[in-house]
């Protein structure tokens, strides 16, 4: 599983680059999820699943409401990821 922020950040480019496809504007780590990628709340759910299965790392339910850019994204699942 993928604990790095590197490796988070390129997990979470290539999930919004599925979940937008690939006529999307290319996605940016300070890009807002709502309002400057446009995700429907389907899409946001399906960000969060995809990211937990792909990095392994489960954040609380409550901790994602906080979270609107995709650095955001990234700061999170680093800060459930197990300690090594």
């Amino acid at each position: 599983m993928t604990s790095s922020r590197e490796a988070i950040t390129a997990e979470l480019m290539d999930v919004l680059r599925y979940i937008r496809g690939k006529d999307a504007p290319e996605p940016k780590l300070d890009m807002h999820l709502i309002k400057d990628l446009k995700l429907l709340s389907d899409e946001a759910s399906e960000l969060i699943w995809m990211m937990e299965n792909r990095t392994g790392i489960k954040a609380p339910s409550k901790e994602w409401r906080n979270v609107g850019t995709g650095k955001e994204v990234v700061d999170l699942l680093l800060r459930y990821a197990p300690q090594t």
